[in-house]
């Protein structure tokens, strides 16, 4: 009687084939996006303290190509009024990512950056008013709330990058913000209106 499925007459081969299990993936460190969203939903959904309006619009983390300049915001937010309506936040979780964005491009002297408002956002204390660039401001963030250290003193139209301001509007409007609630790029796949794991 012959094997099942081998004809009579020849010999069995075993598959002696092994398949070796996909090494685990590297989990991507989220700590500084994770401070981020911490603080944009704050200020997507309150008016911290009176300090500073409801940030109705508020995205983190977006790329260059989305805001169109050499400038990549950790968060930025808008409000109605479009005469001074943006507002600016850098994160900064050490010493030495602070002092580092000294050196980029859209901080240089003449370089016309994004924000009527400008502010750090750090860990408290990690650094003090007196570090600051001219005219920004200083927000602490404990986990769960913002304590403003320092207000800002205003950008002007002039002094800014409106067309930054604006194309970062258009591309978070062609995307499918929703006012009210935070805009998480590192969620966003581009060429779909539908964030990651969201059905449509």
């Amino acid at each position: 009687m012959g094997v099942r499925g081998v004809r009579k007459g020849t010999t069995q081969i075993q598959d002696t084939t092994t398949i070796e299990a996909e090494a685990p993936k590297e989990v991507r460190e989220r700590k500084h996006h994770d401070f981020c969203l911490g603080v944009a939903n704050i200020l997507c959904k309150y008016s911290p303290r009176g300090k500073i309006p409801q940030l109705g619009i508020c995205a983190v983390e977006l790329s260059s190509s989305t805001t169109g300049s050499r400038e990549a915001p950790d968060i930025i937010g808008f409000v109605h009024n479009l005469k001074v309506n943006s507002y600016l936040f850098e994160i900064k979780l050490s010493r030495e990512d602070f002092l580092a964005d000294k050196k980029k491009v859209c901080r240089k002297a003449g370089y016309k950056g994004m924000g009527c408002w400008r502010f750090y956002v750090t860990p408290p204390n990690l650094i003090s008013p007196d570090e600051l660039p001219n005219r920004w401001g200083l927000i602490y963030y404990d986990g769960r709330k913002l304590d403003f250290v320092v207000m800002p003193t205003i950008f002007h139209e002039d002094e800014r990058d409106v067309w930054a301001e604006q194309n970062t509007l258009c591309n978070l409007v062609r995307r499918g913000i929703i006012y009210g609630k935070v805009f998480d790029n590192d969620d966003f796949k581009e060429g779909s209106r539908v964030p990651r794991g969201k059905k449509k």
